[in-house]
């Protein structure tokens, strides 16, 4: 089976992102579309990269071009602003495509909670929504803020700050990650397991890849995995092959190599028939099944037929997909809830700057006059 490169790393990296460590300066930087685990929604006003000729624009959810593909990179709309590269800077632009806080990060990150995250001189920083910085903290790495605490990193440990800049949890901790459900990961020397916004560890030798999701875990036990509550219980036997965390009151669930979705009582509403499946979020959610990717709602019932190498859903009526054309030519497409086509193109914007950061040729195309205008 083959899968389009937005679906392999919305699959995976949902649970690879709560349990790693940041990679911000690298310039690798998670896409949003599974963001922050901390039950955030996404407005119904999305807009949608597109790309064009080589430039990065916007559509909205009926199709219309928003924002002309203008810019040599861009990253998804957070909290009103996208991440812009231009001339050899990253700044932000606004939803009408205006360049609101000037190019002039080494990289610019997601906004979170009303903060963006940058890195000047080698440096992670703070901005706040006019571009200016806040907190006067020397940090070498962070997360972004999560349920009011943002993890950061000076030296080599890492503690958690709030949204005054002030240290709530000293670093002292080798690995940190996000906050969700007053929860987080956390590893100190050879233990592993969660602490709570005290920094107090309340769920110890546990080393879990996977974040709560509305207040449950999923804990593998031998060769089988269950969930755990916020104190440790055990909530649902251990009886799935995989499994991945809950939303909007499910979860899926792998048992006899077909996926469902349990509900919180362990049972499936939605019975295994999938290849794989994806969380929910909006109503909606992605699935494999002989091959091929669609979409489902709560119900089970089909919303978008699988009949595409790859295909992820988002509640404001957008399916995204990534397909073949008889084999040959590979298509990324904008499918509305009916199926019918919004937008093709034979370019698919990237999930994630390049690996090994701009070059040279990449300065000098994203400088034309285009994408330097405000």
């Amino acid at each position: 089976m083959m899968i389009g490169p937005d679906v392999f790393l919305s699959c995976t990296i949902h649970r690879l992102e709560k349990f790693a460590v940041s990679v911000f300066i690298a310039g690798v930087l998670m896409p949003a579309s599974i963001g922050l685990a901390s039950g955030q929604t996404v407005a119904r006003t999305n807009l949608h990269r597109i790309v064009k000729n080589g430039k990065y624009g916007f559509i909205n959810s009926d199709g219309q071009v928003v924002i002309e593909p203008r810019f040599y990179w861009a990253s998804e709309f957070h909290e009103g602003f996208a991440a812009v590269f231009v001339c050899g800077k990253e700044g932000y632009i606004d939803r009408n495509g205006k360049i609101i806080i000037a190019a002039q990060f080494a990289r610019a990150g997601d906004f979170s909670e009303g903060f963006g995250l940058v890195v000047i001189e080698g440096k992670v920083a703070f901005i706040d929504r006019s571009g200016h910085r806040v907190f006067s903290l020397a940090l070498d790495d962070a997360l972004p803020f999560s349920e009011g605490l943002a993890a950061v990193r000076v030296g080599d440990k890492w503690g958690y700050i709030d949204s005054s800049g002030t240290t709530r949890i000293t670093p002292r901790f080798d690995f940190a990650g996000y906050f969700v459900d007053r929860r987080a990961p956390v590893r100190l020397g050879n233990r592993a397991g969660f602490i709570d916004e005290h920094g107090e560890f309340v769920l110890s030798d546990i080393d879990s890849p996977f974040s709560f999701g509305e207040g449950l875990l999923p804990l593998r036990v031998g060769s089988l995995y269950g969930y755990i509550d916020r104190v440790g219980k055990l909530a649902i036997g251990a009886r799935f092959e995989d499994v991945d965390g809950f939303s909007e009151g499910l979860a899926a669930a792998d048992l006899g190599r077909k996926w469902g979705y349990i509900n919180k009582s362990g049972d499936f509403a939605i019975q295994p028939r999938f290849d794989h499946a994806n969380p929910f979020s909006e109503g909606v959610a992605s699935v494999v099944i002989d091959g091929l990717t669609g979409c489902i709602d709560h119900l089970g019932n089909w919303i978008i037929e699988p009949k595409y190498h790859s295909a992820w859903c988002e509640g404001d009526g957008l399916a995204k997909v990534y397909t073949s054309i008889k084999g040959e030519k590979w298509e990324w497409l904008y499918l509305n809830h009916k199926g019918q086509i919004l937008w093709r193109s034979t370019e698919s914007p990237s999930p994630h700057r390049p690996v090994l950061g701009w070059t040279e040729a990449d300065v000098l195309g994203s400088c034309d006059s285009r994408s330097v205008k405000q």
